[in-house]
């Protein structure tokens, strides 16, 4: 019975906070937003190398203060592989469509991962893929088709052009995330959240500051120099500091435990269910905020959740 009791308490732990989490990077993304669309001399690309050195700084003196071991270097390569993808490619295409497109169509990516990560699995590692599976990710895929077609909730677009770069960047943040998703079940095996945690953020600070110097290197001779400039130049900006932190300390600080939590206690399938649920807490966040929506985002955003959760149970069976 007391094994019972703990296992039960367990599990609606984990559930709370796979819901915190969600309702979390909510909350964080529409904080991004502003910051990116406000007064802030931060591009994607230096704000996420901001969120993720942050993130790793406060979580790697906890690792070092609780005593963790140091995973197997077979799992770093997978592991930084994850954080490449997530931390680094996936948050900055993220954070770059968020003042494009729009907090809620940029969020509705989130219900992209979990069909992209069965469909990769499926690709390269040969899990099934059954036809369930593929009715709910049209199922999803009609959910978004609904929220993008919404004219309302795009935030201060200059142009429709805007909104369809946001859209494009947010699919391709969803793709990445997915690839961070099947290279990280692999790190992870063996390895414990918080030290798999600390390695994925080592491969997301790198890979964020390798793509600010590739970006550079691209504009020319100079360029290289010019973006380093730029970057170091706007963290060091007090106004862009002020406007980032709140978001950080809400979308990776606090965000990133109850991610791990929810993680490590529940199944899979129902801690992906679970942080699907972020464009259902950013709705009514953004009408908190200010921001306006039609019909099609309500129940486009509906419509893409339980996409989702069909995706999940069928592939999960």
């Amino acid at each position: 019975m007391p094994d019972a009791v703990l296992g039960n308490s367990t599990a609606i732990a984990g559930a709370a906070a796979g819901m915190a989490a969600a309702a979390g990077w909510a909350l964080a993304s529409h904080q991004f937003a502003r910051a990116l669309r406000g007064k802030s001399h931060a591009g994607p690309v230096a704000a996420n190398l901001f969120k993720n050195t942050v993130a790793l700084v406060v979580f790697a003196c906890v690792w070092a203060a609780a005593g963790w071991a140091i995973p197997s270097t077979a799992a770093w390569g997978w592991l930084g592989l994850s954080g490449l993808f997530g931390f680094a490619i996936g948050d900055a295409l993220y954070f770059a469509a968020l003042p494009r497109c729009g907090v809620q169509l940029a969020a509705m990516s989130v219900n992209l991962i979990p069909p992209l990560a069965a469909l990769l699995a499926f690709l390269f590692d040969g899990e099934s893929l059954p036809p369930k599976a593929l009715v709910a990710m049209s199922v999803a895929l009609a959910g978004i088709a609904l929220v993008v077609s919404d004219r309302g909730g795009s935030g201060n677009l200059a142009t429709a052009r805007d909104k369809r770069v946001g859209v494009s960047l947010a699919s391709l943040a969803a793709l990445s995330q997915a690839f961070a998703i099947v290279s990280g079940r692999r790190g992870f095996e063996g390895v414990d959240l918080l030290p798999g945690t600390v390695l994925r953020l080592v491969g997301g600070v790198a890979g964020a500051a390798l793509i600010a110097i590739a970006l550079g290197g691209l504009r020319g001779r100079g360029g290289m120099r010019r973006s380093l400039t730029q970057l170091v130049g706007g963290l060091g900006h007090r106004p862009t500091l002020l406007l980032l932190l709140p978001p950080i300390l809400v979308g990776a600080v606090l965000n990133l435990p109850l991610h791990s939590l929810a993680l490590g206690s529940l199944s899979p399938g129902v801690s992906a269910i679970l942080f699907a649920t972020t464009p259902l807490f950013a709705l009514p966040i953004g009408l908190r905020m200010g921001e306006r929506y039609g019909w099609r985002s309500a129940v486009g955003t509906a419509l893409g959740f339980v996409g989702v959760v069909g995706v999940v149970l069928s592939t999960a069976a």
